[in-house]
């Protein structure tokens, strides 16, 4: 195993993203349009369940009551929309893992359509659902324990779903798989993790920043524009995984040995003849003994 120990400094998370960004920009009408989709119809559900969200009306008597205040409304709203929050997580990790398929096929050198990549995801569907929401929950049990334990969670199984769409495995070996792709690895998948999140941060903060300049009338066009620029650096992660993904498999694979089918036998190189005729000793390629003439072969 020494080989992977060293392997992840033939990894560069700059190269990752670049080639990520390189393979987004040539295939972009077909990733923006499936995250534009996935934003849109998610930010729809909550616009519909907007009216239904009871006002935060805090009445600060004491800091204690105030934090009891806080809770028992964040726990209201949580409960009142954890329906869409489930549905928006599924349609999510759908777009997401959509991405990911053909991402991985590109890289393996199968060049083929969106749409029989989309017509395949039924076959993946259950196990991308129940793989994100194990992942989810090992990520958020991780951090209501302790922050570093969440990270730890999200970093070991982040290769999970590709590893289950390009291997075919079930929930628990893709699980299993992504935590032996990612040993060796974990401070790579971190880092890519933190510049990914630096990226959508930005990203977010640009789009807000500059709605601003719309007036509150403008509402709903502020917010379209919102989920417009957020689909369109939104992919990357994806990408990025996948490619990733397809960085540490080849690493971890080792490399194939060739045999020849009809190698020639060192013993030939050695093979000692005897003339049957005078007793001369020949080499193994003569055809006629050099002292008697008599052919030997």
């Amino acid at each position: 195993m020494k080989h992977i120990s060293h392997g992840s400094h033939r990894i560069s998370i700059l190269d990752i993203l670049d080639s990520s960004l390189v393979l987004y920009l040539r295939k972009m009408p077909a990733f923006f349009i499936i995250f534009l989709l996935v934003n849109t119809v998610s930010a729809f559900l909550f616009w519909i369940a907007s009216p239904f969200i009871p006002k935060l009306n805090l009445q600060t008597i004491s800091i204690d009551e105030f934090l009891v205040q806080l809770i028992n409304y964040g726990v209201y709203l949580l409960s009142s929309l954890l329906p869409i929050f489930l549905v928006s997580w599924i349609i999510i990790h759908v777009g997401g893992s959509i991405v990911m398929s053909y991402t991985i096929r590109i890289y393996e050198g199968g060049e083929i359509g969106i749409g029989e990549i989309i017509e395949k995801m039924p076959h993946f569907l259950g196990r991308i659902i129940a793989i994100s929401f194990l992942v989810g929950a090992l990520t958020i049990t991780g951090f209501i324990l302790l922050v570093f334990p969440g990270i730890i969670m999200l970093v070991v199984f982040s290769l999970a779903i590709p590893a289950s769409i390009s291997e075919n495995l079930g929930v628990f070996e893709s699980l299993r798989r992504s935590r032996l792709l990612i040993e060796g690895f974990w401070w790579k998948a971190f880092l890519l993790f933190l510049s990914i999140f630096a990226l959508l941060l930005v990203a977010i903060l640009l789009a807000d920043l500059s709605l601003f300049l719309f007036q509150p009338a403008y509402r709903s066009l502020k917010a379209l524009i919102r989920v417009i620029m957020i689909s369109l650096i939104e992919p990357i992660y994806p990408i990025s995984i996948a490619n990733f993904y397809n960085h540490i498999k080849r690493l971890k694979v080792p490399p194939e040995i060739k045999v020849w089918e009809h190698m020639p036998s060192r013993a030939l190189e050695t093979e000692v003849k005897i003339c049957y005729n005078c007793g001369q000793i020949l080499p193994y390629d003569a055809v006629y003994c050099p002292n008697c003439g008599v052919k030997v072969r």
